[in-house]
Order: C-alpha cells, then sequence, then structure tokens
C-alpha cells in the first residue's frame, strides 16, 4: 500500500489537541468555583459604620492600622510574620452590636515560602472594635491561615446579633463568644 501518510497523521494530532482542550476546559470550570477569589492589590479598605463614620483598614511599611473617620482615631492592628511584606488587605463586615461595637475580619496575602508554598495563601484576623468612648479593639483571632494551616469550616463565622453571640467554625474546632454591650468579648 503506497500513499500519503501526513493525512492520516494530521486529523489525529489536531484531534489529541482538542481532546486535551476540552479536557482542560472542563477542569477549568469545575474548579473555577472553588478558586479563591484573588486579594485586592491595594493596601487600604474601607468599611461603612451605621453611624455614618468609616472603618479604613491600611498597611503601610509591614503594619496594619485601623483609623475611624471622620473622629481621626488610629490604632495598630496586631498581625503576625506570616503576612506578606507590602501587603494588600480586604475587610469585611460581619455584624454589629448596637451602633458602637463592630465585628468585621481584615484578610492579608501569606508571605510566601519556599517551593512556592502559600503564595496564593491568605492570612485572616476576625476583630472586634468598640467605638466608644474612641476606636480600640477589644478582641482579635486567627481564623484562617496557610501557613499555620488553619480553616474555616462551613459555616465559618457566625454572628446571632439577637443573642450577641459569636460562633467561629474551624475545620478542627468551634468557638463560641458572648459579646456585651461596651464589645468585651467573654
Amino acid at each position: 500500500m503506497t500513499g500519503n501518510t501526513r493525512g492520516c497523521v494530521t486529523p489525529i494530532a489536531s484531534w489529541g489537541k482538542r481532546v486535551i482542550a476540552t479536557l482542560a476546559f472542563a477542569l477549568l470550570s469545575a474548579c473555577g468555583d472553588k478558586a479563591a477569589e484573588p486579594l485586592k492589590s491595594t493596601s487600604a479598605d474601607t468599611l461603612g459604620l451605621p453611624t455614618g463614620a468609616t472603618l479604613h483598614y491600611a498597611v503601610q511599611d509591614g503594619q496594619a492600622t485601623a483609623a475611624l473617620t471622620p473622629s481621626g482615631t488610629q490604632l495598630k492592628l496586631e498581625a503576625d510574620h506570616t503576612i506578606a511584606p507590602n501587603a494588600g488587605v480586604r475587610a469585611k463586615p460581619i455584624g454589629q452590636l448596637g451602633t458602637h461595637v463592630i465585628l468585621a475580619t481584615d484578610e492579608y496575602p501569606s508571605r510566601p515560602g519556599g517551593m512556592s508554598y502559600c503564595q496564593a495563601g491568605h492570612e485572616q484576623f476576625l476583630r472586634v472594635f468598640s467605638l466608644t468612648p474612641q476606636l480600640h479593639q477589644t478582641f482579635q483571632t486567627k481564623t484562617a491561615s496557610c501557613i499555620d494551616n488553619k480553616e474555616l469550616a462551613d459555616p465559618g463565622i457566625v454572628w446571632k446579633p439577637e443573642t450577641a453571640t459569636l460562633e467561629i467554625h474551624w475545620l478542627t474546632e468551634t468557638k463560641t463568644y458572648k459579646i456585651d454591650p461596651n464589645g468585651t468579648v467573654h
């Protein structure tokens, strides 16, 4: 049998590329909903408060801060070595107790480790702030960490304003806290 094998090889090669592309698309589509939303590249984020004021989070020279405007009160937020230098910040309101106690999370990119460890990871803190007599933090805990291998379970952080109860559901444990009207956490 004589002839050109090129006519036979080209369709097979083209078919193989289509199969690989289809599998790659299916895999990316299936994982797309599970992928974490990338952190903002900005070094600041702002939360509007029920009093009309704003809580402004910022990171400068590796130091995270929270500032209340219009009062101008500023405080340094405790963070640890797991936060990437020059990190961006993403803040998310969790709830409030009255108009003077605010619960929020702040999230930062993880400090990258060797061998690509945690280069796309994040570090998240839950904080309780009291706005009276001036802005101060009454509680903080790390809720998620790539480096410390800490992950929230579903439903994660649950705020129950009717009982002033905060539940944190990690994969390994659940903790329940009561918050009084002054923002003190028990």
